[in-house]
């Protein structure tokens, strides 16, 4: 339940740091939207989020599914803030411009994929000894 809390309350602070920064661009630049690599990411991030969330409030995602989901969301933002910038090194914003971050980007991709699996032996482990506790996977 708090995850799906703070994912709630995430998801309302990155909508509004989406369309703050889209604010700015028209104040900066003379458009709100144009479709610039770190918007286009900020977009994704916050529909990943979106459809995590869709995902649980509809019965979809429970326990396990939806932890596991939002771990992989987070890599959304990711790319929005880091991949950006360091991988892509493309885009109007002044700091868009480096190289050399996709080693580091593969490498917080594996580690998150190593979390999920070690995460999914330990729930299935926990599952099969009935001893999951209902504060931390709720049924709906």
């Amino acid at each position: 339940l708090y995850m799906y809390r703070a994912m709630q309350i995430g998801v309302v602070l990155l909508a509004a740091g989406t369309i703050l920064g889209g604010v700015w661009a028209d104040y900066s630049w003379g458009r709100f939207w144009g479709w610039d690599p770190k918007e286009v990411w900020a977009l994704i991030a916050l529909l990943l989020y979106l459809a995590v969330l869709h995902g649980r409030f509809s019965g979809w995602l429970r326990g396990f599914g939806f932890a596991a989901t939002t771990v992989v969301s987070f890599l959304g933002v990711l790319m929005a803030w880091y991949g950006v910038n360091f991988v892509l090194g493309v885009g109007l914003h002044s700091y868009g411009f480096g190289s050399g971050g996709m080693g580091w980007v593969m490498s917080y991709v594996g580690i998150q994929v190593a979390f999920i699996i070690l995460g999914y032996f330990n729930y299935q482990k926990a599952k099969a000894n009935h001893s999951l506790d209902t504060a931390i996977f709720p049924k709906r």
